[in-house]
C-alpha cells in the first residue's frame, strides 16, 4: 500500500515539475512585450478617469464591482487603467485580480474574455458583486503623427436586476478632430507660408477698413473704441483659426490664445494710429 503511494505522490511531483519547466522555458522563449509609450499610458489613464466619473453618475445603490480583463488588450493597459482608478478613488470596492488571469496574464498566455453581452449576463449572474464591468479595445495604438488613439466600449451590468447599467464609449481619436489643420495645411502650404497669408490678409483687411476705423474713433468713445479693439482681434483669430489651424504640436487652444494676445496688441497700435491721423 505505501509502495503505490509513494509511486502515485513520485508520478504527481514528476507531473508538476514537468509544467513548471514548460512552463519557464515557454516564458524564457516567448519574446518579451515591448514597453508601451508613455503618452499611449496617459490615454489610457484619461479614459480610466472619464469612465470613473460616469460610474459616480449612474452607480446608484452600487458599492461593489469586479472588473473583467477586457477583450482586444493584449497589453493589459487599459484593464489596468480602470481597475487602478476606480481603487484609487473608492467609488466601488472591486475584487482582486483572479489568480487565474495573474497566472495566464505573468506567463503571456490566453485566457477566456468576455465575447459578447450574452457572455457578460451569464457572468453577472454568476457574480456576487453588485455590478459587472466589461469591454472591447478597438484601438491601442500610435497614428501617424505620434498621438496616442484609443477606442472601445465599456459596459456596466447590473448583477442583481441583470440589465445592463450603461455603456461608456471611448476614443481619443475624436478631440484631434479640430486640431487636424486647415485646409492649407492639407494642400501642403508650409507653416510660414500660411503665417504669411494670415499676416497679408490682416493687413490687406486693416487697410480696406481704415477709413471706417477713422470714422470710429473720430467719435473719441472709449467703449466704440473697446468694441472695435475687440470685433478687429476677434476677425483676426477666426482668420488664423482658418487658415492657420494646427500642426498636431501645437494645441489649437494654445494657438488661438497666442493669436488672440498678438492681434490685440497690434490693432491696438492699429488704432492708436487711425486716432493720431484724425487728430492731424
Amino acid at each position: 500500500m505505501l509502495t503505490i503511494i509513494s509511486n502515485f505522490l513520485k508520478t504527481i511531483l514528476l507531473l508538476i515539475l514537468t509544467v513548471v519547466i514548460l512552463l519557464l522555458v515557454w516564458k524564457a522563449l516567448t519574446p518579451a512585450m515591448p514597453p508601451v509609450p508613455s503618452e499611449r499610458l496617459k490615454a489610457a489613464n484619461e479614459v480610466a478617469n472619464q469612465f470613473v466619473n460616469e460610474i459616480r453618475k449612474q452607480r446608484g445603490n452600487a458599492k461593489s464591482a469586479v472588473v473583467l480583463h477586457m477583450t482586444n488588450d493584449p497589453t493589459h493597459s487599459i484593464t489596468h487603467a480602470v481597475r487602478h482608478r476606480i481603487r484609487e478613488t473608492g467609488v466601488l470596492n472591486l475584487t482582486e485580480d483572479s489568480l487565474k488571469e495573474r497566472f495566464m496574464t505573468s506567463f503571456n498566455l490566453p485566457f477566456h474574455l468576455c465575447k459578447d453581452g450574452q457572455d457578460a449576463l451569464r457572468l453577472a449572474e454568476a457574480t456576487p458583486q453588485d455590478l459587472l464591468i466589461w469591454g472591447v479595445v478597438d484601438r491601442f495604438e500610435t497614428d501617424e503623427k505620434g498621438r496616442p488613439v484609443v477606442a472601445g466600449r465599456l459596459h456596466v451590468i447590473d448583477t442583481v436586476t441583470l440589465e445592463p447599467l450603461f455603456s461608456y464609449p471611448f476614443d481619443t481619436a475624436s478631440k484631434y478632430a479640430t486640431s487636424d489643420g486647415s485646409f492649407l495645411q492639407k494642400a501642403g502650404f508650409s507653416m510660414p507660408a500660411r503665417m504669411a497669408t494670415v499676416v497679408a490678409l490682416a493687413t490687406f483687411l486693416s487697410l480696406l477698413f481704415l477709413p471706417t476705423i477713422r470714422k470710429i474713433v473720430a467719435k473719441r468713445s472709449n467703449t466704440i473704441n473697446l468694441v472695435a479693439l475687440l470685433t478687429l482681434s476677434a476677425i483676426d483669430t477666426a482668420l488664423a483659426a482658418v487658415l492657420l489651424g494646427a500642426d498636431g504640436y501645437v494645441p489649437l487652444s494654445w494657438l488661438l490664445s497666442v493669436t488672440a494676445l498678438v492681434s490685440l496688441f497690434c490693432n491696438l497700435m492699429y488704432l492708436s494710429h487711425a486716432t493720431r491721423l484724425e487728430a492731424v
